[in-house]
């Protein structure tokens, strides 16, 4: 008899600079990510149903502070939008996933090494890891 064995890694947190201010989030599980960007192309004409989404990241990314961002995004003087948010959401996909969206190059990973023999995943691992997501006011 085979076994197979599927370990998941850590969740780490990302660091985020997001117009302005710091915060760590927890990223949220990359299937819940999927399936908001899926529900949010279902409901592209209804902006309500985008928000609840969006809240939806927020909450789970965010945890404690997502009042503080709500906060921010209904302060008429902080620069802070929701094209941010959807920015810093999309980076974060690319983050976990590797895989560029194309609306933010510069957190995009390196690309794998050419070295075909190599097994050794860990710098692929590590290079995730120091990846910084960065959305900034235009």
């Amino acid at each position: 008899m085979r076994d197979i064995t599927i370990n998941a890694e850590p969740v780490e947190q990302i660091k985020v600079h997001l117009v302005g201010e710091t915060y760590l989030i927890t990223p949220p599980k990359a299937a819940f990510a999927l399936r908001m960007a899926r529900a949010a192309e279902d409901f592209k004409d209804d902006v309500t149903k985008q928000m609840k989404i969006i809240d939806q990241w927020v909450d789970s990314a965010f945890g404690p502070k997502a009042d503080e961002i709500r906060a921010r995004m209904d302060d008429g003087e902080d620069a802070l939008d929701i094209t941010h948010l959807i920015e810093l959401l999309e980076a974060v996909v690319e983050v976990q996933t590797e895989n560029p969206t194309g609306s933010s190059p510069d957190t995009s990973p390196s690309p794998p090494s050419t070295d075909a023999t190599s097994k050794d995943t860990s710098s692929a691992k590590a290079r995730r890891t120091r990846s910084t997501v960065s959305a900034s006011a235009s």
